[in-house]
């Protein structure tokens, strides 16, 4: 069976990723973990929310968009960013209970699709604090003119079942976009 590749791509077809960091409730001092960072649109956005006295770690297993980002943040003297290559299925280099705030924007479809779900859940609780949030967006289901294919498309109601066996429940729910849609999970 082929693998769901994990792109380490943009998200560029969000609108305003500020916008949607502050529906889900990002805020001033968090310690934020934008998993499977991409570019790092999300963590360029929340690096405006959390700072002066928060922190961002953007972390991806493409070591080009680890090192793109690396560039654009030197470029705009971010320095709430600490940008890492690493690959969440096997580790998340972070201190153990060190994280506000999860978010997994268009990765959550691969993790279940190449069944790593359980294992990067695993990674993703060590460095969670006791009262951390997930926040999780993906492709709606039915058409749009890019993302995973239908199969592989994950509905609300599948974030829920998946994350109610780990003790998370859907705290807050919030539209992005045309095409997303947002979950915002607590244990």
């Amino acid at each position: 069976m082929k693998k769901h590749e994990h792109s380490g791509g943009g998200r560029t077809h969000f609108v305003n990723h500020k916008e949607i960091l502050e529906s889900a409730g990002i805020a001033l001092g968090e310690t934020f973990l934008d998993l499977g960072c991409g570019r790092g649109d999300f963590s360029i956005a929340a690096s405006e929310l959390v700072w002066p006295e928060g922190r961002i770690y953007a972390l991806d297993s493409s070591e080009e968009s680890i090192s793109k980002l690396k560039q654009n943040i030197a470029k705009k003297k971010i320095t709430s960013i600490n940008a890492i290559a690493a690959d969440a299925v096997k580790t998340i280099p972070l201190p153990a209970e060190s994280i506000d705030a999860c978010l997994m924007s268009n990765v959550l479809h691969g993790f279940v699709a190449n069944e790593e779900f359980d294992t990067v859940m695993d990674n993703i609780q060590k460095v969670m604090k006791e009262k951390g949030r997930l926040i999780i967006i993906e492709f709606k289901t039915g058409f749009s003119p890019f993302g995973p294919p239908q199969n592989l498309r994950l509905s609300i109601k599948d974030i829920e079942t998946l994350f109610n066996l780990l003790h998370y429940a859907a705290v807050k729910k919030f539209k992005v976009g045309l095409f997303h849609y947002g979950v915002v999970l607590q244990k």
